[in-house]
């Protein structure tokens, strides 16, 4: 019998699995990073980039700055006003002028500049003290103007124009919006601003803030924002269109042509999205249970990555970094880093030998059984240098081990 080395073996048992996570792999996380590495605490509510390439990560004792060894940490003094609000941070966003964003679990706001590492604390401005809304964690948005968009539960939407002094509030009675109760929110490079309810889309003027409804023209799942799990990612893709995900598809609303349109996301049940960004590729980037897909026009969505342990699928914070590189924030299990671009080999532990367990798992057979080798003997996990395989005319895959000799039969999933 001819032998065939290693490689063509292995590009036979590619070509003959179905399902083999070799031909299509999802990418597990490449680096974790936890509290023994320097991380002040292990739930990750918030992530941010700075314009110099520094990620800043909200915890629940902290914020810190990484530079991809080293952890800087800004914590609240109670001797110190100039300090954080508190340490308990739940979630961040960052601003036009690179400025981040930080939401306390004790409802207040505080903006932190990377550049000078000081802070400003929102909630304790006059206006705010004088009008203070008690905002859905995770429902605001600082737009392009230094203003504070944040919703209510079921009171619809508040802006504090802080230059001007003032504090507007839109409703279905005051604006006209189909409901009070807001799912999500963002800023378009136009200035406007688009919010979603369960009912459709409303986008603002980008002078006078007045709404225009588009109504879904389908039947869409979003859940109430009033559960702090439950606002969902309201994302304008670069050339205008607003992507965003209810607990069945995707949905894109097309503003010049006022169209929607939508495109399932492949084996889920559940797809609530929380995290769109748009990655420096230009494709775009979400996260659903776990999960981490890719989504364009030309290939439509595909998942790429796994978090690779089911119980941390409730991701707190999501990141694709300038560089590609993308960042979970998990609840109380520290950062998980995914790289698309590096190549992707799903690890298995070894059980008996490699062709063993190779053999097992995509064809279901057992070669110490065909072989007549036992798995008792001391000597056999070196069993694999003694395997031979070639496809024959027939496209039959041969195997020989010591002194047996015989070819796989799909049908029955058996040696003969």
């Amino acid at each position: 019998m001819n032998c065939l080395p290693f490689s063509a073996f292995l590009a036979c048992y590619i070509w003959i699995s179905p399902v083999s996570v070799i031909a299509q792999p999802l990418h597990e996380p490449q680096r974790i990073i936890t509290t023994r590495d320097g991380l002040p605490q292990s739930f990750i509510a918030g992530l941010a980039q700075d314009k110099n390439g520094f990620i800043w990560i909200g915890t629940r004792n902290g914020l810190a700055r990484y530079d991809g060894i080293h952890f800087k940490v800004f914590k609240h003094s109670t001797r110190d006003s100039s300090t954080l609000s508190s340490n308990l941070i739940i979630s961040m966003a960052q601003d036009h002028e690179d400025r981040i964003w930080i939401e306390h679990q004790s409802g207040d706001l505080d903006i932190f500049d990377p550049a000078t590492e000081s802070i400003q604390h929102v909630t304790r401005r006059a206006l705010f003290r004088s009008h203070p809304v008690k905002f859905i964690r995770r429902a605001w948005l600082p737009d392009s103007q230094g203003n504070l968009w944040c919703a209510e539960g079921a009171n619809g939407l508040f802006l504090y124009d802080w230059k001007r002094g003032l504090v507007s509030h839109y409703t279905r009675q005051s604006a006209g919006l189909p409901s009070d109760t807001i799912c999500g929110l963002s800023e378009d490079r136009q200035g406007r601003i688009w919010v979603l309810t369960a009912q459709g889309l409303s986008v603002s003027g980008a002078r006078d803030h007045r709404f225009r409804n588009m109504r879904f023209p389908f039947a869409a799942v979003f859940d109430s924002a009033e559960d702090v799990n439950l606002v969902y990612a309201v994302h304008p893709r670069a050339h205008g269109e607003i992507m965003l995900g209810d607990e069945k598809r995707l949905i894109f609303f097309d503003p010049a042509h006022d169209s929607f349109r939508t495109v399932d996301i492949p084996g889920r049940q559940d797809n609530r999205v929380h995290w769109i960004q748009t990655g420096p590729d230009g494709k775009d980037y979400f996260e659903s249970n776990g999960i981490v897909y890719r989504y364009d026009d030309t290939q439509g969505v595909r998942a790429i990555g796994d978090i690779g342990h089911p119980e941390l699928s409730n991701i707190q914070s999501f990141l694709v970094d300038r560089s590609g590189l993308i960042w979970l924030g998990t609840n109380a299990a520290g950062l998980r880093q995914i790289n698309v671009d590096m190549p992707f080999f799903r690890p298995y532990p070894t059980r008996s030998s490699f062709h063993q367990d190779l053999l097992q798992q995509e064809l279901g057979i057992s070669l110490s059984a065909f072989s007549g080798w036992p798995l008792a003997d001391k000597e056999y996990r070196q069993s694999s240098y003694f395997v031979r395989s070639l496809y024959d005319s027939r496209h039959r895959l041969w195997l020989g081990q010591r002194n047996r000799v015989g070819y796989y039969d799909p049908v029955r999933r058996a040696m003969v």
